[in-house]
């Protein structure tokens, strides 16, 4: 009977054993429940069975359940938001050059203002004051085009240092994923708990995730391979560097060049040289920059530069040289950051009236009220597209609507990839993450399950009192 009575007593023991290993669990989802990254956690018990009988409960490692579709799913749509949220905010900081609509200050406006003071010039050609009103006018355009310009200069020197400190991130989050993934294969080596630890390299994964588009195949045993895109192989232990760098227009990225520091990655392995992976690096934070850095602002700047050389020389073929390079520099063709360096003529500054006369030597008498050749010649020839060279307004108007589009798709984009991001974490956290109520409920279940065992342990040491005081009696 007493073999029996302890058989039940270390039973109801083993139970409040595993029900207060069970509510320090509970106790710390619940504590975590706000925590980014954390998620739920369970108490693996299992019966302890000898030849067939219950001798109580057995209690395991502490564990996680997570939908692995929908963490891949999750860390996908962090990479899309994260490098379409850089990509709108340097696009937008382009576009609010060209000012807001009407105003008045876009690069179309200030050439159409320009176009505008000619027409007046052409029915007052002798007046100082309306001379003067269209070397102002050509200056405000210059200063326009020049704005723009460096503006998109100083984005891409912003993205530039953008990229060394998402470098530096990801070399951050590598290592930690490096050092959680040995302590995980650790732990697994020797049956231990992996569930905190498997949070803690998530978060890592998840801040890989958003710098790069990234995929991961995790092994049993708790490694975990890295995969970029175009077959690129991330091994944990390898870093990847850059330098900083001041970019003009005509810094441009080619494979091993120095113009623009590269992205490499180098092995654990010192005598390996680094590896040129900048055109590998695609999606997230990181591979946006990289397409901002070396295509797309170089790209604003290429138009805007050859836009500039179509201005300057439409105007010299009416024989007026209205613009010019840096320290007055004849303006032939498209150069390379030209659009930063377009002025107004240093001549047509000092001598207003060169824009009736014109700058080239023809016969225009100057003084000569009501002369409007040169201006005639301006006004039907410079602002006028010929054959397949479309005018000049529309080469201004062509500039500033594939901008404003770029802008405008990249915020719906990221509109609609913060919706899904939204989604799917949302899909994820309710299957992993912590539900307060349902952890309440679970604790109440444990405490009705303790009250239960303890009152069993009591009644069984009364029982035995009993029997040991009948023993007693019986000697």
């Amino acid at each position: 009977m007493s073999g029996s009575l302890n058989s039940i007593t270390n039973t109801a023991a083993s139970g409040l054993s595993a029900i207060k290993a069970g509510i320090a669990v509970i106790s710390d989802n619940v504590a975590n429940a706000g925590v980014a990254g954390y998620t739920a956690k369970t108490l693996d018990l299992s019966t302890f069975d000898v030849s067939g009988q219950s001798f109580g409960v057995r209690t395991g490692n502490v564990s996680r359940s997570v939908d692995a579709a929908l963490q891949a799913s999750t860390w996908a749509s962090a990479s899309t938001v994260s490098g379409l949220t850089v990509q709108s905010q340097v696009l937008q900081a382009v576009n609010q050059t060209q000012g807001t609509p009407g105003a008045g200050t876009s690069l179309a406006d200030t050439l159409s203002a320009l176009q505008t003071s000619f027409t007046e010039l052409q029915a007052q050609p002798s007046s100082p004051s309306q001379q003067s009103t269209v070397v102002q006018a050509a200056a405000t355009l210059a200063n326009t085009i020049n704005g723009t310009a460096n503006t998109i200069t100083s984005e891409r020197n912003s993205v530039q240092g953008q990229i060394v400190t998402a470098v530096a991130s990801l070399n951050a989050a590598l290592a930690t994923v490096q050092s959680t993934t040995h302590s995980i294969m650790s732990a697994i080596a020797s049956n231990g708990s992996t569930a905190n630890l498997l949070d803690q390299r998530d978060a890592a994964l998840q801040t890989l995730s958003s710098t790069l588009n990234l995929h991961y195949d995790q092994q049993s045993n708790g490694n975990i391979t890295i995969l970029g895109q175009n077959g690129l192989s991330i091994p944990l232990d390898s870093t990847f560097s850059t330098a900083s760098a001041v970019l003009s227009p005509a810094s441009t990225y080619t494979p091993g060049g120095t113009s623009v520091p590269p992205i490499l990655l180098q092995s654990s392995n010192p005598a390996d040289p680094p590896v040129d992976v900048t055109g590998q690096l695609n999606g997230g934070q990181l591979g946006a920059l990289i397409q901002l850095r070396d295509t797309t602002l170089p790209g604003y700047t290429a138009s805007l530069d050859t836009f500039s050389a179509n201005l300057a020389t439409q105007f010299s073929a009416q024989g007026l040289q209205l613009f010019t390079g840096a320290a007055g520099a004849s303006i032939t063709g498209s150069s390379v950051g030209l659009s930063s360096q377009i002025q107004v003529n240093p001549a047509v500054t000092a001598t207003p009236s060169l824009v009736r006369d014109g700058t080239t030597g023809t016969a225009n008498p100057t003084g000569v009220a009501g002369f409007t050749g040169v201006i005639d010649n301006v006004l039907n020839g410079t602002f006028a597209g010929s054959g397949s060279t479309p005018s000049l307004g529309t080469q201004a108007q062509a500039f500033i609507t594939q901008q404003s589009a770029d802008t405008a798709q990249a915020g719906t984009d990221l509109t609609n990839a913060k919706a899904y991001q939204t989604t799917v974490g949302s899909a994820l956290s309710n299957g992993s993450g912590v539900n307060v109520d349902q952890q309440m409920g679970l604790m109440i279940q444990l405490q009705n399950s303790y009250q239960a065992n303890a009152q069993v342990i009591t009644t069984t040491s009364t029982l035995f009192n009993a029997l040991l005081a009948i023993f007693a009696q019986s000697v």
